[in-house]
């Protein structure tokens, strides 16, 4: 039996922990896609709050590429609306108008 026939036999009671976790978010088709294809590798999920910062750049760049002045950005509203320091949305939108 080939490898991909064999994977089509799997079921949620087959499941390690970990992979039993995710069933309960994915369905099993994906699962098995996950075994066929990352099976025997190890796989970290970032922590949420790492994407706050990109999404701040990406919405910095967005406001500044339609023409508001950086002087209309309050760092300090930006912070609260993000979860994030006055610090590092400063330093962002700092960054990202020195690339633009």
């Amino acid at each position: 039996m080939n490898l991909e026939k064999l994977i089509e036999r799997i079921t949620e009671d087959d499941l390690e922990n970990d992979m039993k976790f995710l069933a309960t978010f994915l369905d099993m088709i994906t699962i098995r896609k996950i075994i066929l294809y990352a099976g025997g590798t190890s796989c970290y999920f970032t922590q949420p709050d790492y994407y706050k910062t990109k999404i701040l750049q990406r919405d910095v760049e967005k406001r500044i590429k339609s023409g508001e002045k950086l002087s209309n950005m309050d760092a300090k509203l930006l912070a609260k609306e993000y979860g994030l320091s006055k610090l590092i949305v400063s330093r962002k939108i700092k960054e990202v108008s020195s690339s633009n």
